[in-house]
C-alpha cells in the first residue's frame, strides 16, 4: 500500500478492526493516528460519548464536527490525539472522520475535515466518565473539507 492511499469513499461502512489492519492506529482510542498512512482517524459516537463526558455534536447539515478531545479523566491536555488535531495541517496529516453506531463494531466513513483556521478549539466544562467531576475538555472545530 502507497503511504498516501486512502480508499474509502464518504458513506462506505468498514469494520473497525478491518480498518485498522488496513491502515494501523489504535483499536479502541476515539482518536487513531494511522500506523501507515498520513490519517488520523476520529470516531464518534454522541449518544455513548456522553457517558464519558464527550459531547461531540454536528451541524450545519453534518459539514461541522464539534468534536470533544481526548482523555477521560481531568482536565484533558494538549499531548498525544489532541495534539495531532491540532497540528494535522503542521504535520500533513488528513483528519478523516467516522461515525460508530450503536452496538456494532462497524463504522461509517463521513469524510475527511479539516481544523478550523480561526477557532480550532475552545475549552468546556464537562464531566469525567461516569459522571466524574468537572472537567476542562477541548472541542474542536472541524469543518468537511471541500472535494
Amino acid at each position: 500500500m502507497s503511504s498516501n492511499s486512502f480508499s474509502l469513499q464518504e458513506n462506505d461502512i468498514i469494520k473497525r478492526s478491518e480498518l485498522h489492519d488496513q491502515y494501523g492506529g489504535n483499536r479502541q482510542s476515539g482518536i487513531a493516528a494511522s500506523a501507515k498512512t498520513p490519517n488520523i482517524f476520529l470516531f464518534t459516537h454522541p449518544e455513548e460519548g456522553k457517558n464519558h463526558g464527550y459531547y461531540d455534536r454536528w451541524e450545519k447539515n453534518g459539514t461541522v464536527l464539534f468534536y470533544c478531545g481526548e482523555g477521560q479523566n481531568g482536565n484533558q491536555s494538549m499531548t498525544k490525539g489532541n495534539k495531532a488535531i491540532l497540528e494535522h495541517k503542521s504535520t500533513g496529516k488528513s483528519i478523516r472522520v467516522f461515525v460508530n453506531h450503536s452496538a456494532s463494531t462497524h463504522v461509517r466513513y463521513a469524510g475527511e475535515f479539516v481544523l478550523d483556521d480561526n477557532q480550532p478549539y475552545t475549552v468546556k466544562k464537562a464531566h469525567a466518565t461516569n459522571n466524574g467531576p468537572e472537567r476542562n475538555v477541548f472541542e474542536f472545530c472541524l469543518h468537511k473539507k471541500s472535494k
